[in-house]
């Protein structure tokens, strides 16, 4: 296994490694002193369960998914995610293959 350049106090503030072959992360991540990442599938049932999720390794840490489930008032009529982009407006949004393929997904509170 590796270890990564971060030091212990940025691990500790949030940022981690996107390798799942880093020894130093994979350990603040298996005792719970991080952010539990996940693959896409389980990034779904979160949105399903009304959560928010974002990736580890976007630049802007304010930017989320939603699942939008309209209701008799909306014009759309199927449910969508939407991104809450980096300057802050609501888009709607499509995984890209990179976004479906990682295990850097957690949840927001």
């Amino acid at each position: 296994m590796m270890i990564c350049g971060l030091t212990n106090e940025e691990r500790a503030n949030g940022t981690l490694c996107r390798s799942m072959d880093c020894k130093a992360c994979t350990e603040f991540r298996s005792k719970g002193l991080a952010p539990r990442l996940f693959g896409f599938g389980e990034a779904i049932h979160v949105l399903q369960r009304n959560g928010k999720i974002t990736r580890d390794g976007w630049n802007d840490k304010g930017q989320y998914v939603c699942l939008q489930c309209p209701d008799e008032n909306s014009k759309m009529t199927q449910p969508y995610m939407y991104l809450k982009n980096a300057q802050g407006g609501l888009i709607p949004w499509i995984p890209s293959q990179g976004d479906v393929l990682t295990y850097d997904w957690k949840e927001m509170d």
